[in-house]
């Protein structure tokens, strides 16, 4: 004869196993934080390659480049994402810019070699270096080869139209072409952030914003800017908008420019692994114990 209260017990046990995971699941997924952007920033004087946490501001020196003392260099940052190399400029008092590049875990520096301008600004997009030679609207675009060195440094375009007395401070290109310039006319006090098309070869927005900044999307695909005073703002490309978040922390003197980084900082609590492992342990014992009766 069936025992009916053993197959009660049963039920009552799977469904118990049953909503221990669940929760647990629930709770695992909401106590690990969200994703938090992280840029690449490098410092004026020291030459110091930072990690920057966009929620909490904090600058963590990873490792370090050559040019030291220096109030402009390193700068024109570019990450790329396909040789996992560090590119970075140098702003001589005068003549043109240097290329270097560098791997995140090492400090050893690499010269790729002479640019045919100054590059306070730059982008790695479409495995080539872009930046806007300083005082003019000139784009160039250098190709690199597998062991990261200068193939050719091309004049793409002007961006308006040839007009001298701009100060683009910093670009940023997104995956699909968008080319995001951060600038102005040196004879006027307005600071205007361009977009432009760089498929369509076309101006896609223009707007005037507050402030200018050093720009680079973080690792999290919000495009984020850094001021002159360390502020960190996050930055809406519908309106231009540019929104303080927090101040940038750490010991350093100022940020001369920004890049993404590989590195995200989504790191689960160690409170939700153990609720997590704890509900899995509770579900298999009880779905053990109900196996057990089954049989018996």
């Amino acid at each position: 004869m069936k025992d009916i209260n053993a197959t009660h017990r049963l039920d009552i046990g799977l469904l118990f196993a049953i909503w221990m995971l669940i929760i647990a699941v629930l709770v695992f997924t909401l106590a690990s934080p969200a994703l938090a952007g992280i840029l690449l920033g490098t410092e004026a004087y020291t030459g110091t390659v930072y990690e920057i946490d966009t929620e909490t501001g904090f600058a963590t020196a990873l490792t370090e480049t050559e040019e030291v003392g220096s109030s402009f260099s390193p700068n024109g940052n570019a990450w790329d994402a396909t040789s996992q190399r560090f590119y970075y400029t140098t702003i001589p008092a005068s003549g043109f810019s240097n290329l270097y590049f560098l791997t995140l875990s090492s400090s050893e520096t690499v010269l790729s070699g002479q640019l045919l301008g100054r590059a306070p600004d730059a982008a790695f997009y479409d495995d080539a270096f872009y930046y806007i030679d300083s005082g003019t609207d000139n784009l160039r675009r250098v190709s690199i080869d597998a062991e990261g060195q200068i193939i050719q440094d091309s004049h793409i375009k002007n961006l308006v139209g040839g007009t001298y007395g701009w100060g683009f401070g910093d670009i940023e290109i997104s995956d699909d072409g968008l080319l995001i310039v951060m600038g102005g006319q040196t004879d006027s006090s307005n600071n205007e952030l361009f977009l432009y098309d760089l498929i369509a070869d076309d101006i896609v927005s223009k707007f005037t914003v507050d402030r200018a900044l050093q720009i680079s999307f973080g690792s999290d695909g919000v495009l984020y800017g850094v001021s002159t005073n360390n502020k960190l703002y996050s930055i809406d490309l519908t309106s231009g908008l540019n929104t303080e978040i927090v101040d940038v922390t750490g010991n350093y003197y100022n940020i001369t420019d920004l890049a993404r980084s590989p590195y995200s900082s989504a790191v689960p609590l160690p409170g939700a692994f153990l609720l997590l492992g704890s509900g899995l342990l509770a579900g298999l014992w009880m779905f053990r114990n109900s196996s057990r009766q089954r049989l018996s």
